[in-house]
């Protein structure tokens, strides 16, 4: 099945991907890996056969590919899978949140997505033929946004002036912002780490000192603690 589709998290990321249907899997989930020939599986999937399994993935629990950056242990999955290692992964909640069909000429299917944060696409196609008993790839992957970038705006390195430069805030205008006091402020200055006492959920955020300057930009490391990804030296 050959797909098209903008795939999107919320203020982060949208794709345009394309995924083929076939009667192989593929070791690591891609056009360049070792095709696995497994019993063969002709059954003639219909655009209905598509639309009825749908509505079961708009939540469900996803296994990483072992060709992935997710670390277990300290290591990456993909530099494990070069070794010709493969390790059990836990499953995470995986979000659709928008699966739109453009067109479906078996076994061609062309979609637009809008996803959470951590789901693989290519995982998502497996996924979705496991539903249908058949097997998929993902032939082509393509990011069309990101936050508040689209594709339609990017331009050539070449093509770059001063004018095209972002000012931070407004790069990450998206996140949510605190405001703290003028002691917490001067420790953020240092690398302080936040934790629940400052904000209470498990998602980057914006820091912002009693002049309404924005001074740094956390992100979390575990449960209610957060570290500086960076600090605003313009404060």
């Amino acid at each position: 099945m050959n797909s098209r589709v903008r795939i999107g998290t919320r203020g982060s990321a949208l794709a345009l991907w394309q995924a083929r249907w076939v009667q192989t899997r593929l070791q690591s989930i891609g056009m360049k890996s070792e095709l696995v020939p497994i019993e063969s599986n002709d059954k003639f999937i219909t655009l209905e056969d598509i639309q009825r399994v749908l509505p079961k993935m708009t939540h469900y629990q996803q296994e990483p590919p072992m060709v992935s950056a997710r670390k277990v242990n300290g290591k990456k999955l993909y530099e494990l899978a070069r070794q010709g290692i493969e390790i059990e992964r836990d499953k995470r909640d995986v979000y659709i949140h928008k699966q739109d069909i453009i067109s479906y000429e078996f076994p061609y299917l062309n979609m637009v997505l809008s996803v959470s944060k951590g789901t693989y696409i290519r995982s998502y196609a497996m996924d979705v033929a496991a539903q249908l008993n058949t097997v998929a790839m993902l032939k082509t992957l393509r990011r069309i946004k990101s936050g508040a970038f689209h594709l339609q705006n990017a331009k050539v390195l070449d093509d770059i002036s001063i004018e095209d430069l972002i000012p931070i805030e407004e790069l990450l205008e998206a996140y949510p912002k605190i405001v703290v006091s003028d002691y917490i402020a001067d420790k953020v200055k240092h690398g302080m780490l936040l934790d629940q006492r400052q904000y209470h959920k498990q998602e980057p955020f914006r820091v912002y000192n009693q002049s309404n300057q924005m001074i740094a930009f956390y992100e979390p490391i575990g449960q209610n603690q957060f570290k500086i990804v960076f600090y605003n030296e313009e404060s």
